[in-house]
């Protein structure tokens, strides 16, 4: 998902969409596919050398996907069993918890349910990001109907994407210890993961998610 009010596109493009690929979200990474000697693109995979060419950026008057989860963030002051309740069941590795007064992070001990147990927090006041799998009534409340029969993209092999700008995006790994220093990098799926072997995304973080804006702000310019 992408966070538009916050969002400034100076430059976006339309391409074939590869065969046997599928956009799933606003805000996924896309790179370039040469396959049969034709220009096209699809979701990065989060492997070394892959060329960034944007994020997927179709959003008409109905949103063109229904979201497979959704970032959430929350705030809390920790109390003496350092153990504080999501409003969420959240997704297995998604949880990060960070002190707002040292913007450090917070050692997780473990995470049952709902229940996310700190190694030692007690009386801080903390942020958690997380994702979760939303019901249908989540999806309408977020970003209102859908497109009955999904994106058209997907259908005419066809997808619009951001080439440069500043983009708000949900489609980040919300595990990470993401900092305005952090280096942004592909990830599986066309995640924006800050770790790993794929393509260093040219751009910056401009803001980290919170409980009010639960979306990594970058700027960024790919190279086609």
């Amino acid at each position: 998902m992408i966070h538009t009010p916050l969002s400034s596109i100076t430059r976006s493009r339309e391409a074939p969409l590869k065969t046997d690929v599928a956009i799933a979200t606003e805000g996924q990474a896309l790179v370039a596919d040469y396959t049969g000697g034709a220009f096209g693109v699809k979701p990065a995979a989060g492997v070394a050398n892959e060329k960034f060419v944007g994020f997927t950026w179709n959003h008409t008057s109905m949103y063109s996907y229904i979201e497979p989860s959704l970032a959430f963030g929350e705030e809390f002051l920790v109390p003496g069993s350092n153990v504080i309740t999501l409003a969420r069941t959240p997704v297995a590795n998604s949880v990060f918890v960070r002190d707002l007064a040292t913007g450090l992070a917070v050692v997780i001990a473990g995470v049952v349910g709902k229940d996310v147990t700190l190694t030692d927090g007690d009386g801080l006041t903390v942020s958690v990001i997380y994702r979760f799998l939303p019901t249908p009534v989540d999806n309408v409340f977020k970003q209102g109907h859908a497109k009955p029969a999904g994106y058209t993209g997907n259908i005419y092999r066809q997808t619009g994407y951001a080439s440069a700008g500043a983009l708000y995006t949900s489609h980040f790994d919300t595990g990470a210890d993401w900092a305005l220093t952090s280096t942004m990098r592909l990830g599986a799926n066309g995640l924006v993961v800050n770790s790993g072997a794929g393509t260093i995304i040219d751009g910056y973080v401009i803001a980290l998610p919170s409980q009010d804006y639960p979306f990594l702000g970058l700027q960024f310019n790919a190279s086609a």
